[in-house]
């Protein structure tokens, strides 16, 4: 990461949002602040000692599940800052297994953590969180610490001001932060310039559905496009369909590093698929298997059977 702070982001008064619109560019200005690359907003849930999940950004709201609802009590990070009133800061994937084995025990990731309360002194809204991948470092520098600080005081101060006028913050539905959408003839001529390249090329969402797959993609899986759009690859394709798949898959958006996995596609071709993740999704290479992976013996069962579920294999290169 650069030593360092970006420039301020630039956010409207929190006067001029309306309710539906409060959190999200919140957790956004937040994020981007700091250059988190995945966060959410906890707000207490009305006469409960409970934290209920408002928005997240960067990550599908699945990944969340166990986490919808957090009893104030339980050691979590989000319920740790706001019950104790300080920024809790995990800086990694071993402080995390330490501090937190049950957050370690669903997602064993390499990434980073900081959790914050949003509160006034009078009033407890609720915990923010933010996350890095395994390239940030162990420590949270100053600038950071002081603009997640700022930020969230911000917040509860909107929140305050929100809830004595009598105009209550709704709860979100998922947040993705995604890029400037290009021109139109930019657009096009990018599906040109992919659709001339010989290896696949998918793009899959954060939930693992294909949004775009070039006709290389379609080759190399033996599956038109219009089958493989809006259905994750291992629905569409019965070989696919192993817990591996969707694990990488999961590790690749939690870490934000690239990650890859080899599979068998019956009778006898062996595919390398190389995953590349950002905030809004995952882009997929398809290629053939090369070195040990691509001179594995094929099973006799795929060669004599009809394209039966295959699991997958390592890749040299993982």
């Amino acid at each position: 990461m650069p030593d360092g702070p970006p420039p301020a982001p630039s956010h409207p008064d929190a006067g001029e949002w309306t309710d539906e619109s409060l959190l999200a560019p919140a957790l956004f200005a937040m994020m981007d602040g700091v250059r988190a690359h995945a966060g959410g907003i906890y707000l207490l849930a009305p006469g409960e000692p409970v934290l209920e999940m408002a928005v997240m950004a960067g990550l599908p709201r699945a990944f969340a599940a166990p986490w919808e609802r957090v009893g104030l009590g339980a050691p979590i990070p989000v319920a740790e800052a706001l019950r104790e009133r300080r920024l809790v800061w995990v800086g990694g994937e071993e402080e995390m297994a330490r501090r937190y084995p049950r957050i370690a025990l669903v997602l064993p990731y390499p990434f980073t953590l900081a959790a914050l309360p949003v509160a006034t002194a009078a009033t407890a809204f609720g915990s923010v969180f933010v996350t890095w991948p395994a390239t940030h470092p162990p420590e949270l520098s100053d600038w950071e610490r002081e603009r997640l600080l700022t930020a969230s005081e911000e917040l509860a101060r909107s929140l305050e001001r929100w809830t004595a006028e009598g105009r209550p913050v709704r709860r979100g539905q998922d947040v993705e932060i995604g890029a400037p959408v290009a021109g139109v003839s930019s657009a096009v001529e990018a599906v040109r310039m992919v659709g001339r390249l010989p290896d696949g090329l998918c793009s899959l969402d954060l939930d693992g559905r294909v949004t775009y797959a070039n006709g290389a993609a379609s080759r190399r899986l033996g599956v038109p496009v219009r089958k493989l759009l809006g259905h994750p690859l291992w629905r569409t394709l019965p070989w696919l369909e192993d817990p591996v798949h969707q694990e990488r898959h999961r590790a690749a958006l939690i870490s934000r590093q690239p990650t890859s996995f080899t599979a068998l596609r019956p009778p006898g071709d062996w595919l390398t698929f190389q995953l590349h993740p950002s905030s809004n999704g995952v882009s997929v290479r398809i290629s053939p298997a090369r070195g040990p992976a691509a001179e594995a013996p094929v099973p006799q069962a795929v060669r004599a059977a009809a394209p039966p579920a295959v699991g997958l294999v390592p890749s040299p290169t993982s």
